[in-house]
């Protein structure tokens, strides 16, 4: 019965997985952004719930048709603890970040913008992920699955009518 419920739970743990997100580097200084880096990766984007900010990041179609979008701010807050004075906060000038989107084949461009104003604008990387090759391994995985629960239920079959 262990072998079963085991089996189930790695069964069902195939179905869950990662989407294509990109990673978007960007670099902040003296109130400007500029586009360092961009990077196609497998992972999970925040879910973005509780959205605040003065900038707006949207990711448009060919349509010039918005598919996404979120408020940020821009991370320039440090928080330093310290024993001695209790804590402190240091405001940089100049940093790198980056911010984590979905991946949309059909997004043309990613804007950003500050309070309705455009501040950057550039295209949607293409992705370099050919997934074709994972089906046919989730269909090996299920086959084996399969055949194992068949030889375990003829074995334990056996088993019974032996006695």
């Amino acid at each position: 019965m262990k072998f079963k419920i085991v089996l189930l739970v790695l069964l069902c743990s195939f179905f869950v997985s990662a989407g294509d997100v990109v990673l978007i580097s960007l670099h902040y200084e003296n109130e400007e952004i500029s586009l360092s880096e961009q990077s196609n990766l497998i992972g999970n984007y925040p879910d973005r719930k509780l959205q605040g900010g003065e900038y707006t990041l949207n990711l448009v179609s060919a349509k010039d048709e918005p598919i996404y979008s979120f408020n940020f701010d821009v991370p320039s807050k440090v928080y330093i603890d310290s024993s001695q004075s209790g804590g402190d906060v240091i405001e940089l000038d100049a940093f790198d970040f980056g911010l984590l989107v979905p991946y949309f084949k059909e997004a043309k461009e990613v804007t950003i913008s500050k309070k309705g104003e455009e501040v950057l604008n550039f295209k949607n990387p293409k992705s370099k992920r050919n997934y074709s090759w994972i089906w046919l391994i989730i269909i090996i995985i299920v086959i084996l699955i399969v055949l194992g629960f068949c030889l375990f239920n003829r074995n334990t079959y056996k088993i019974k009518k032996e006695i």
